[in-house]
């Protein structure tokens, strides 16, 4: 449901009767409404993740790889690949944080 505060459309949810009221438009999720509230699971096929609220493909990647969707290990959201080589720098690593952090200049 959308309300106006202050001049400005917030969407809010005030709770649901039925699944056909949940429906969040991602297809990698199931939409239920249980106990009055709204639920969305990501489909636990292995192929995608649920990373703020869009589904994005096993496999993609962001932050020059230091961030991956790895459905099988969590689906609900960026699996940080620490301690790897990422793709910005030729000897950099990924953080702990996601980060792609460059060697020092020799």
């Amino acid at each position: 449901a959308e309300n106006v505060f202050g001049g400005s459309c917030q969407s809010q949810d005030f709770g649901c009767e039925s699944n056909g009221e949940c429906d969040d438009g991602q297809a990698c999720t199931t939409d239920t409404c249980v106990a009055g509230l709204c639920k969305h699971e990501v489909i636990g096929d292995g192929q995608n993740c649920l990373v703020d609220g869009i589904c994005v493909p096993d496999g993609a990647s962001r932050d020059f790889g230091c961030k991956v969707c790895d459905a099988g290990a969590n689906g609900s959201g960026w699996t940080i690949n620490n301690l790897q080589g990422c793709a910005a720098h030729a000897c950099g690593v990924c953080d702990l944080e996601g980060k792609c952090v460059p060697c020092p200049d020799p």
